[in-house]
């Protein structure tokens, strides 16, 4: 377990073994360090397990890379449900990411509303003795825990589950194999074969009109529909056109690598992967335009 920081305030008195203010400080800076730089391992390595296999088998080095045998035989068993069920696959593979993406936010989302808390006071100004006294208690992990499970959103994180099953997951799906019938089978196949680079202006120009736009006016949608919001079109007015160019300043640089190198089966799985950012981002927009009583 990465563990996470302890909300107790420990007051001056109870801090023994720290002569200053500035020390305690400087205390507070290290243990939030060493469980930031523990989360980010834990995040590299679920990005690093995801992506090697899909980046060896589609560079064709003849064979993946030395894998502990656990994770080649999930990886071989992996492959072996999107040959037999691609639609249910890459829909699952969509709903656990966008799940964890979702709680990565929230936990981004908490501790940013804590230190605000902690930094100002009711009158909103500075609180010097709350910044100060503010540190880590080891004592007190498991309470901290319990308390984070109980004020994790865990029905925004359904909701997120259930989109990225519903819609985001086959969207995707449909849309790769969509995109490539586009560019083989119409007017457009002339620019696709004369270079690489053509082929990728193309397919990257097709999904950043098409796509991206629609995508992400369905994912406010069903947000809306599954939340019993009055007017399903009101993020869509508050939240649409500033999130597509969110999304055409994200995503043309992934799908370079994806459209690319990245073979057709898998590009779904490498765009779950990146979505890991791009997720959280929906989900914090989201949430953003929800009303406040909400």
């Amino acid at each position: 377990q990465t563990g996470s920081r302890s909300e107790d305030f420990c007051t001056s008195g109870m801090m023994s073994g720290f002569s200053s203010l500035d020390e305690r400080r400087q205390r507070c800076k290290e243990n939030d360090g060493r469980l930031a730089q523990r989360k980010l391992g834990v995040l590299l390595c679920l990005i690093a397990f995801t992506c090697h296999p899909v980046a060896s088998s589609a560079l064709s080095f003849g064979g993946p890379i030395s894998l502990q045998p656990v994770a080649l035989g999930a990886w071989e068993w992996y492959k072996t449900c999107l040959l037999e069920r691609p639609l249910l696959t890459k829909s699952t593979t969509a709903a656990v990411l966008s799940s964890v993406s979702d709680a990565m936010t929230q936990t981004v989302e908490r501790r940013a509303n804590n230190s605000n808390n902690n930094h100002l006071g009711i009158d909103g100004k500075k609180n010097e003795t709350a910044v100060a006294v503010t540190c880590p208690s080891s004592s007190s992990s498991v309470a901290l825990k319990q308390k984070e499970f109980l004020a994790h959103n865990w029905v925004r994180t359904i909701h997120i589950f259930i989109t990225g099953f519903c819609y985001s997951g086959p969207m995707a799906h449909f849309w790769y194999q969509t995109l490539e019938q586009l560019c083989q089978h119409t007017v457009l196949q002339k620019l696709v074969v004369i270079s690489p680079w053509t082929a990728l202006g193309t397919r990257s120009i097709l999904d950043a009109l098409l796509f991206s736009p629609t995508t992400v006016a369905g994912y406010f949608v069903v947000r809306s529909l599954l939340e019993r919001q009055p007017d399903p079109t009101a993020k869509l007015r508050a939240a649409w056109a500033k999130t597509v160019v969110s999304a055409w300043k994200f995503w043309p640089l992934v799908n370079v690598v994806s459209f690319t190198v990245v073979p057709l089966p898998y590009r779904v799985l490498y765009a779950n992967v990146m979505s890991l950012l791009w997720t959280g981002y929906l989900s914090f927009v989201n949430q953003k335009t929800n009303k406040p009583e909400q």
